[in-house]
Order: structure tokens, then sequence, then C-alpha cells
């Protein structure tokens, strides 16, 4: 599913326990940025019929609700690796933990606001190694990071870790799909 039909109701109605990969490509939300949201949430597109655009959150809850067999989840966006709005909250027990409530065995998530060509670059670089090499999640993370780092040697910005350095491998590694 890509841009308008990427819904929580489109994401249900595919039976999301059927995909082995799910790539999530969007904004992400810690709990509070939102007025009146206390969890993490991504953003989703709204069903037709709403014109309200938050109507396209997906939150924790309703994450660690879906019925996954996820080898691998990757959520390229803003802050997925936050806590889950308590005060205190570790890491990781937001959308991290809520898509490993759902089944998912790995994921790549974010520690901070992401930019979206270092996210573009990295989760694609990341998923091929996956994919096409059948790489370790973590081998390929490392790989796909000094890539990017090599080819952007000359530019300060992108070899400063802020650009890079969101990205973390989560969870235990599984070789085969």
């Amino acid at each position: 599913m890509l841009g308008g039909q990427a819904s929580r109701e489109r994401l249900a109605a595919a039976s999301p326990h059927r995909f082995r990969v799910l790539a999530f490509a969007t904004h992400g939300f810690k709990a509070g940025e939102i007025a009146g949201i206390d969890e993490p949430s991504l953003l989703l597109a709204p069903a037709q019929a709403s014109a309200d655009p938050l109507a396209g959150l997906l939150t924790t809850r309703q994450i660690a609700a879906l019925d996954l067999n996820a080898r691998l989840v990757i959520l390229s966006a803003c802050n997925t690796a936050t806590g889950d709005g308590r005060p205190r909250s570790e890491a990781f027990t937001g959308l991290a933990q809520a898509f490993l409530t759902a089944g998912a065995r790995q994921l790549l998530v974010t520690h901070w606001p992401v930019v979206s060509r270092a996210a573009a670059d990295l989760t694609v670089a990341v998923a091929a190694g996956v994919a096409t090499q059948s790489l370790p999640l973590s081998v390929s993370l490392k790989r796909a990071v000094a890539q990017v780092r090599q080819a952007g040697r000359d530019d300060p910005f992108v070899s400063h870790p802020a650009y890079w350095g969101p990205f973390v491998a989560v969870g235990r590694e599984v070789r085969k799909p």
C-alpha cells in the first residue's frame, strides 16, 4: 500500500499476518506530541470519508492488537524507538514494543527525528541487504550506514552521526523468511 491507500482500515483488511516484511515510511509521533494523543503513533492515510487528518493515526494500542507474523518491520519515521509516554518510560517501550507484541520478530527503528533523504537511503539499502543478500538485519544496517557515510564523506551534513545515526536494529536475528 502506498500513499493514500495506506490507511488503518486497508492495513487491517490486508491480513497483515501474511506479510514477512512490512515497511512504514511516514511520520512518527512521540506520546503527547499531538494534543490529546497520549501514546506514540504512526500517521497513515485517513479513511476516505474522513476530513480529519488525524483519523489516520495508528496508535501503539492498535498496533499491539494486530496479528503479525513479520520477520522484519521497518519503521522509517521519526522517534520510533521512544518510550510509551509514561513518566520515565524507557526507550523501545512505545512503537517498538507494540510491533514486537503484535508478532514482529525484528525491527528497524529510530531514536530521534530523521532526515527524509537519510531515511530513504538507509532503509532501501537495509532492505536490499536483507532481501537480496540474505544478510542479518544488524549486518545489513552496518553496511548501509557505511555506504551512506562513504557516499557523503565530503559532505559534513551527511557524514555527521545525526544524519545516519538514529537507526537501530531490534529483536532476534532470523536468517530465513
